[in-house]
């Protein structure tokens, strides 16, 4: 296993402050972080920076874990989803040209008035349609547990079992589950078989109004890795234990996002070293606590 980290943990930074790949990448290699994961929210000239990209990724030896797209196959509208579609196909094609096995997608999320049985079934075709384009591609598409249609594990496990194509696999987001009153291991559990990608990020109970609202009534907020309540070394030794070798990418979305994401680089890089150095995992082990 890898540490990585996604650009979305330097969003507002893009937004705010005008970075661009090539300053998220020299942040990371700044970092001594070789493996990242792009968007394409954030090319300001796609045309201009890719082969700057590129020729920056081979310099420096890094690697591309993940290319996230952005796609909305719920939608009522059938032109939204066939865009989706289309942003799906071009996600592909920056995969090919950054030599990632990797596209994240997502499901989408039911519009007001709409009928969760009728959303599914579109999203069901959409994930049929993307997956074939895929194989074409010969690249991995990582579906991420997010929303409320694919937001709970056995909700991904079901669209995935639907679609049922090798090329379509689980974007597996440790953070994302309390969101849905679901719980990470559990989960892990449950999709153990189909892991292709995983985001790494902690959350805490909030004590105030402010914060992410779960589907149980509870709200949460972003901390850096091994504040929060997720279990971190669980998860990262359970991941050893099933033999997943991939990249386990940190999105921190908290303020101040340096310091969050350099926390976590702390506490996640040993505890990858200390349950991938030795190759076996006992159970005592697997239970400990990053916090």
């Amino acid at each position: 296993m890898k540490v990585g980290l996604s650009m979305y943990s330097v969003h507002r930074r893009c937004g705010r402050d005008g970075w661009a790949v090539r300053d998220f990448l020299e942040y990371c290699r700044q970092q001594n972080i070789s493996s990242v994961e792009l968007l394409d929210l954030f090319w300001l000239d796609v045309y201009k920076e890719l082969p700057e990209t590129i020729a920056f990724l081979q310099e420096y030896g890094m690697t591309v874990s993940a290319y996230d797209v952005h796609n909305d196959f719920a939608s009522p509208d059938a032109s939204v989803r066939q865009a989706g579609l289309s942003s799906v196909r071009a996600g592909l094609e920056m995969a090919n040209a950054l030599k990632t096995r990797s596209v994240r997608i997502f499901a989408g999320n039911v519009a007001p008035g709409i009928d969760f049985a009728a959303a599914r079934e579109w999203v069901v075709e959409g994930l049929r349609a993307a997956a074939k384009l895929a194989e074409e591609f010969d690249v991995q598409l990582v579906l991420e547990n997010h929303g409320q249609l694919a937001g709970r594990s056995e909700q991904v496990e079901a669209l995935l079992a639907d679609v049922g194509s090798k090329y379509l696999t689980c974007a597996f987001d440790t953070g994302n589950f309390l969101l849905v009153a679901d719980h990470p291991l559990p989960a892990l559990e449950r999709l153990r078989n189909v892991v292709g990608h995983v985001h790494v990020k902690d959350f805490a109970l909030s004590s105030s109004d402010e914060g992410l609202l779960s589907t149980d009534g509870r709200r949460y907020r972003f901390v850096p890795l091994g504040q929060g309540i997720v279990p971190l070394a669980e998860i990262v030794a359970r991941l050893s234990q099933l033999g997943y070798d991939g990249t386990l990418s940190i999105e921190f979305e908290g303020e101040p996002d340096l310091s969050g994401i350099e926390h976590g680089l702390d506490v996640l890089r040993p505890l990858v070293a200390t349950f991938t150095g030795s190759g076996h995992v006992s159970e005592d082990t697997a239970r400990g606590d990053a916090r």
